[in-house]
């Protein structure tokens, strides 16, 4: 009888499979393209059909079967990899087996008993299934996305409870996390009627899984695992603020659409998009496009020389305008604004080019965003083209642009020395109020909250360190210092839970 490992392998294409991940090029007998775990501009990744194996000629020089490829670009453990992949290829495993039952698969297992239960819940519950309908979903969409319910009496993840819950899958479609948002209307405990329940006034709209050991936050897209072939066939990723906006644009026909879950978009996650295509269309409205956590997106994105765009919109956000009007979403992607247009465009109507001020403002605005293209003939492009329009020498501005000091690392870098002075004086206030030397009504109290500010920063710099050294672990090849260190991460992530009363 043939080993589950074998049949695995006649079942699944290498091509396939990696093709799920990076976009690969055909070259020859053989595809190529840029190698997934290391930064280079030219290809060096080769996958050979006929052998069936993958090889790096770049600096990581990594190589291997489908197994070994699942296993650096997941970052799993050979059991998990090999149950990942029987799935896709339909080969049983024996249950049995306990070597198969890491902590990971139990994660999983979990969240699915979670995800099953939730949709029951949505199901018999009358006002969460009403709002989701007034907000246009379908019965198809809600049972395609998995939607759930928690209820008030939930034991199930009770920090959930009188939410509507949206399950978060990795790039295979398992559910690794939740989103949990709270219902603008009353909601009705699962399967009884009864008094509607509203959350207090205080409430966070969105929460979230902590990190665990099958979900990461900022290496997870919401929607990714249903977009990711659309994003390829297209060649464009659209990046939608809202859980709902990708909902809503894969029900309208739009499905190369992805969510950051509500924070700026990060640098893995970016990486993450540029294995499908190098092309970045983000979908935010007028007020926001301009916020911080956008231009940390488009940084980014400018950074890594990606072919980025603004989609704007007149509505609220893509759900709201796709429930009005789908055909409108379309036509507002199709208008699209390169990233300099956008910023030229924007800079130019709000200050007049004619008048000194004006001029001066323009620059200040545009010129940090062209020191930032890594591309030199670009760069030179936006010079000239800013000169021309505020009638100023080209050289004038090469001058200032090479003035301007490189903020890179340095919000960091004030951030830490922000949380070293922070840790130092609250030591000093701590051992002030112990001593006496301050007195206030109430010093038990002051002293408790002294003491877990200071926990606070200590557990954070754990996890900090804990980061490194897993990250060190993983380059060593180390499985079982591995394993020990994800235990403490996680260990650790839930104190810092605990203490920030994030649980």
């Amino acid at each position: 009888m043939i080993d589950p490992i074998n049949e695995i392998k006649q079942r699944l294409d290498i091509v396939d499979v990696i093709s799920g991940y990076i976009k690969l090029t055909k070259a020859g007998a053989n595809y190529k393209a840029p190698c997934p775990f290391h930064s280079e501009k030219t290809p060096s990744f080769i996958v050979s059909p006929s052998k069936q194996i993958w090889h790096c000629f770049g600096s990581c020089s990594e190589g291997g079967d489908i197994f070994k490829f699942m296993m650096k670009i997941e970052g799993l453990e050979f059991p998990d990899a090999l149950r990942l992949l029987a799935d896709k290829a339909g080969v049983a495993l024996k249950k049995q087996d306990p070597k198969l039952r890491t902590e990971r698969a139990k994660l999983y297992e979990f969240h699915e008993r979670a995800v099953d239960y939730f949709g029951r819940c949505l199901a018999a519950a009358k006002e969460p299934l009403k709002y989701l309908k007034q907000r246009g979903l379908t019965k198809k969409t809600i049972k395609e996305f998995r939607l759930g319910y928690a209820p008030e009496k939930t034991k199930a993840l009770p920090q959930f409870k009188n939410r509507i819950i949206f399950p978060i899958c990795d790039l295979n479609g398992h559910v690794a996390g939740f989103t949990a948002r709270v219902l603008d209307v009353g909601a009705t405990p699962c399967g009884r009627p009864g008094q509607a329940h509203r959350p207090a006034p205080t409430a966070p709209k969105y929460i979230n899984s902590p990190d665990s050991l099958i979900y990461k936050k900022s290496l997870i897209l919401f929607g990714l695992d249903k977009a990711k072939e659309a994003i390829r066939k297209k060649n464009l990723c659209i990046l939608v603020e809202g859980n709902m906006d990708v909902i809503m644009s894969h029900q309208a026909g739009v499905k190369n659409v992805v969510a950051s879950s509500g924070s700026a978009l990060g640098l893995d996650q970016l990486k993450i998009i540029k294995r499908y295509t190098n092309n970045l269309a983000l979908a935010f409205d007028s007020d926001s496009a301009g916020g911080k956590a956008t231009k940390r997106t488009i940084d980014l994105a400018i950074e890594q020389e990606m072919n980025a765009k603004i989609i704007i919109l007149k509505d609220k956000d893509p759900a709201d305008l796709i429930k009005r009007n789908k055909l409108a979403w379309q036509k507002a992607i199709k208008k699209a604004k390169p990233i300099m247009k956008y910023y030229f465009d924007d800079a130019f109507l709000k200050f007049n080019p004619e008048k000194v001020e004006g001029k001066k403002e323009i620059a200040k605005i545009l010129l940090p965003l062209v020191k930032r293209i890594p591309n030199k003939i670009e760069q030179v492009h936006w010079i000239q083209k800013l000169a021309n329009k505020i009638k100023v020498d080209e050289k004038i501005l090469f001058e200032q642009i090479s003035n301007l000091k490189s903020q890179i690392s340095k919000p960091q870098l004030k951030t830490q020395n922000l949380a070293k002075s922070r840790f130092d004086r609250l030591r000093e206030r701590l051992i002030a109020l112990q001593n006496g030397e301050i007195l206030i009504d109430d010093s038990k109290k002051e002293i408790a909250i002294c003491q877990k500010e200071i926990k606070i920063i200590q557990l954070k710099d754990e996890l900090k360190d804990l980061s490194e050294k897993i990250k060190q672990a993983e380059a060593d090849k180390n499985t079982k210092l591995l394993k020990k260190l994800l235990q403490n991460f996680n260990y650790a992530t839930q104190k810092s839970n605990n203490h920030t009363g994030k649980n």
